[in-house]
């Protein structure tokens, strides 16, 4: 403890207290991040993780909020059944490649070019470009 040095008693120290605010706190759902538009012309709100493919499905571990399901007509098979996933936490997303075949490529909003390793997401904005299996692109566009 400190101690006043004239009268050799304790200091005693006052509780800082917050100011009381006029209007409760409430926690408000995020909006949307975005949009994510495929080539196709598709268009989903960046709300929720978001699996795209040719025949894309929940994973059976899955636990919490359903994801958006995106199926992507391909002809030419070279995009995955199950290709990406676009995970949404909080404000952040990040893109992860789920094995597919023929890879994910991205071009990020600062024109960079990337080829995703399998299984290990990186990091993605609005502006990014996202390539599947080399013949489909979707764009992360931000909302309007």
């Amino acid at each position: 403890h400190a101690s006043c040095r004239r009268q050799a008693r304790p200091i005693r120290r006052k509780r800082h207290s917050c100011p009381r605010r006029p209007w409760p706190c409430q926690r408000v759902p995020r909006p949307a991040l975005g949009k994510l538009i495929t080539s196709t012309g598709q268009a989903v709100e960046i709300d929720r993780d978001i699996f795209l493919g040719r025949a894309p499905r929940i994973p059976d571990d899955r636990e919490g909020e359903s994801p958006h399901l995106i199926r992507l007509d391909d002809p030419t098979h070279e995009v995955s059944a199950q290709h990406a996933r676009l995970e949404v936490h909080e404000w952040d997303m990040a893109l992860t490649d789920l094995g597919s075949t023929n890879g994910t490529e991205v071009i990020a909003a600062d024109g960079q070019h990337l080829t995703l390793a399998a299984w290990n997401p990186l990091p993605v904005d609005v502006g990014t470009v996202i390539i599947l299996g080399g013949t489909i692109r979707v764009t992360l566009e931000a909302d309007t």
